[in-house]
């Protein structure tokens, strides 16, 4: 109270881990007569939090500024689209995640030269375990194996469910020797 705003923007900017950018970005902003909003994530007491900041000039001068703290609302984001990229049996990368992993990568391997492995690989007879044992022990199956794969590959190896029993493993920077 009593402070002029300016000041309140470098407390703020302080307080919440802020860069000189985004100081200076917040002070010229204070000028624009027009609407505007943008996200943009903070650190409160260590913790990061997404907030909209919507802009609203008075007629006469001046402006009203609201912060909404959208945090939850990002990690939903974040969490659909984690789900919209991973296959729920498995926790592997489904199918079009892991051919858009491989279209990235062939572009980096054509571009810098690197080697590049693809491995496919699928479960022989599957079926038969599914019409002998059921579905849920062809699942179990299907989650051990790729646990094995998981297990097996060097961390960060995109692995991937693409079809029923069928799975795949980019191995960027190994060629045939170190496939």
């Amino acid at each position: 109270v009593g402070c002029d705003f300016r000041q309140v923007i470098r407390v703020w900017v302080r307080e919440t881990g802020q860069d000189e950018a985004m100081l200076q970005r917040a002070l010229a902003e204070l000028e624009l007569q027009q609407h505007f909003e943008f996200q943009f994530c903070q650190l409160v007491h260590g913790e990061a939090h997404w907030v909209v900041l919507t802009h609203d000039p008075l007629p006469g001068g001046g402006f009203v500024r609201t912060f909404s703290d959208i945090t939850v609302q990002k990690k939903l984001e974040e969490r659909l689209l984690e789900m919209s990229r991973t296959d729920s049996l498995t926790g592997l990368l489904n199918h079009q995640a892991f051919y858009e992993t491989v279209a990235v990568e062939i572009e980096r391997k054509n571009r810098y030269g690197r080697p590049l492995t693809l491995m496919c690989l699928d479960i022989d007879h599957f079926k038969q375990i599914n019409d002998r044992f059921g579905h849920p022990a062809g699942d179990r199956v299907l989650w051990s194996f790729a646990r094995i794969l998981a297990r097996s590959t060097r961390k960060g190896d995109p692995i991937g469910r693409v079809g029923g029993e069928e799975f795949a493993v980019l191995l960027p920077e190994a060629g045939m020797a170190q496939g």
